[in-house]
């Protein structure tokens, strides 16, 4: 038997176009590429899973320094990357490609190797799952009509985290024909496109494996297997437990506590509902990840390595919530929310829920059955909440499967990839629809503000929204407002006295400057003495404003403050759809209601409508305005 050789292949680039930029530097997955590249592989596991055994998938993360004479093809793969970083025109690949060579070039080499058990294993042939993994891209060939991975754009975020844009796979599978037990191994290198020694054009596409001439030559490189396997180091080959293995070569690593750290951050932010259900267990350079050691590996790492405010991590998914889901799930009851169409009922969501969170937290994490997140939700509710979301039931989960998009956080329910002529995908998007819609309904109703119709104004200084029709409401004589005062020192007694001596009459030339919060600075005087305090009505759909001052006074200036049940502040203006006073509208300018005319010059009564159907709690300050700059007002 003629011995096939062995080593890269990089077919002819027959294409009359040229690829000269690396094109994972401006991928979606890039936002991210440690994310990304945990919630892939282990994804890809968890859709692998042995449906023979009861035992949860196990993942096992390994770093390994090895030398370039370990790396099948190192020396090789080191030529033609060097080839590619002196050919290219773009400044960005050949900055990224010579760091590359400077990885493979350094007497160890960082390798990451990630393996599976408890799974079937990848079979082998040109329309399987080996077939597709290694020479297709855009397509997959997944066991399970719910598994998690469909487009097979995602297995790329493997060479995300590769310095020199390549993966090697190793898998250890039974032919279910014969009961053999099969060993493959292959690599695939992506780059650009670039020209040999023998001037040939090359594709961007390599393979390292068996090049026998007469493969099919859709095949391009065959895997390496059982026996030829001697030639290839241990690290990279399976030969005992059945599952696969993905080894990243030189790895984009500066410090490997931190990689550590960000894979098992990732594993705990998007994969902690598996994790809690004992459907994955995991290892990471040797610290086990399970149902039992995921408390302790919380508070160890997600405090030291996420940071307190959540950040984006890509269009749905964000990093820094997670203690706030563990309040939810699974400490509360989950509630049952069936989805249905058209009477036919397609599955159902668990919803787990709590109110008991910090401050202004509005978010709802949203998990398929496979265990992993789909996205995080913020959603302008009244209370703060927290909310884990599982979408169950096999042909919910199937159909909704179809309009995933290859990122896997978010649903397709529009755009040029949508058929409108398929039937599934048109009743997959409706679902989808359903499943926000559902979801977000409960929440809102869960977080509705309820206020009473009666009230003791005990400091309408501050604010009072009332619920209901206004004649129902009984209205006690309020106290003397004091939480616009603020308390004064000797140096403002001071102050005062010299102002008097200078104006016993508190001539509006001496009005002190204010420095408003929401606007400009101008010469107004606040006023805090009056005959009927300032109070704020809400009858379920506008806002009535009413005060009564002492003295008279023209015109004044009201600057709107909107604070939101939980305590947080919002500038009022956006929320403003329009401020009418006995039927005539008042014009509103940097969160000012300006020149109010004054009923006989000491009453008023305005009634403000807000776009939101959010309840606000709103604050007014009364300022009047100076004379000197009453000409000025009028003009603005």
């Amino acid at each position: 038997m003629i011995q096939m050789p062995i080593g890269w292949y990089f077919p002819k680039n027959l294409n009359q176009g040229e690829e000269n930029n690396d094109k994972f530097i401006d991928s979606k997955f890039a936002m991210d590429s440690w994310m990304s590249f945990t919630r892939e592989v282990i994804q890809n596991s968890l859709d692998a899973k042995d449906p023979n055994s009861s035992l949860p998938v196990k993942i096992v993360f390994q770093y390994k320094q090895i030398s370039i004479n370990q790396l099948p093809g190192g020396k090789r793969l080191k030529d033609i990357i060097q080839l590619c970083a002196d050919q290219t025109t773009s400044p960005q690949t050949r900055s990224a490609y010579l760091k590359g060579i400077n990885k493979l070039s350094a007497k160890h080499i960082d390798c990451l190797k990630v393996s599976d058990f408890n799974t079937t294993g990848i079979l082998e042939g040109r329309n399987n799952k080996w077939g597709k993994l290694l020479n297709d891209t855009g397509s997959s060939d997944k066991s399970s009509k719910t598994s998690a991975g469909s487009h097979g754009l995602g297995k790329r975020t493997s060479f995300l985290v590769s310095s020199i844009n390549t993966v090697f796979y190793s898998t250890l599978y039974k032919n279910n024909e014969s009961s053999q037990l099969v060993s493959l191994f292959q690599g695939r290198s992506i780059l650009i496109n670039w020209t040999g020694e023998d001037n040939d054009r090359k594709s961007l596409d390599g393979w390292f494996g068996s090049n026998n001439e007469n493969r099919d030559i859709r095949e391009i490189s065959l895997p390496i297997k059982n026996q030829e396997l001697n030639s290839i180091d241990e690290f990279f080959v399976r030969k005992d437990k059945i599952g696969a293995d993905i080894i990243v070569p030189a790895i984009s690593i500066d410090n490997i506590d931190d990689t550590k750290g960000k894979i098992i951050l990732s594993i705990i932010e998007n994969f902690f509902v598996a994790i809690l259900e004992n459907k994955v267990e995991l290892e990471v350079f040797g610290e086990v990840i399970n149902k039992t050691t995921f408390d302790d590996i919380t508070r160890s790492y997600y405090n030291r390595n996420s940071k307190r405010k959540a950040k984006a991590k890509s269009t749905n998914l964000r990093e820094g919530n997670l203690l706030m889901y563990l309040r939810a799930y699974p400490k509360s009851e989950p509630v049952i929310i069936n989805i249905e169409n058209d009477k036919i009922e397609y599955g159902y969501l668990r919803v787990y829920f709590t109110q008991s969170v910090d401050d202004n937290f509005k978010f709802y994490s949203l998990f398929r059955s496979h265990g992993m997140k789909i996205q995080d939700n913020r959603i302008s509710s009244d209370k703060s909440f927290s909310a884990v979301v599982l979408i169950e039931g096999f042909e919910l989960n199937r159909l909704l499967l179809k309009i995933e998009n290859p990122a896997h956080d978010d649903f397709l329910v529009d755009g040029k990839f949508v058929n409108d002529e398929d039937k599934e995908i048109n009743l997959a998007i409706k679902l989808a629809k359903l499943v926000w819609k559902k979801v977000e309904s409960y929440i809102y109703d869960q977080t509705k503000l309820v206020i009473n119709k009666e009230y003791l104004l005990d400091d309408v200084s501050s604010y009072l929204s009332i619920q209901g029709a206004i004649s129902s409401v009984k209205i006690v004589k309020p106290t003397i407002i004091q939480s616009k005062k603020r308390k004064k020192g000797k140096a403002d007694a001071e102050k005062d006295e010299k102002a008097e001596k200078e104006d016993p009459n508190g001539s509006s030339n001496n009005v002190k400057k204010k420095k408003r919060k929401y606007g400009l600075e101008k010469d107004e005087k606040l006023i805090t003495d009056f005959e009927i305090e300032p109070i704020v009505l809400f009858n379920g759909e506008t806002y009535q404003i009413t005060f009564k001052t002492k003295k008279d006074i023209e015109k004044v200036n009201i600057l709107l403050t909107a604070e939101k049940t939980n305590g947080g502040t919002n500038k009022i203006l956006p929320l403003i759809e329009q401020v009418n006073q006995n039927g005539k509208f008042i014009k509103v300018k940097n969160n000012n209601i300006k020149n109010v005319e004054l009923i006989e010059k000491r009453l008023l009564k305005l009634e403000i409508k807000l776009k939101t159907k959010s309840v606000y709690k709103l604050v007014p300050e009364i300022y009047e305005i100076s004379s000197n700059n009453q000409l000025e007002k009028e003009k603005d």
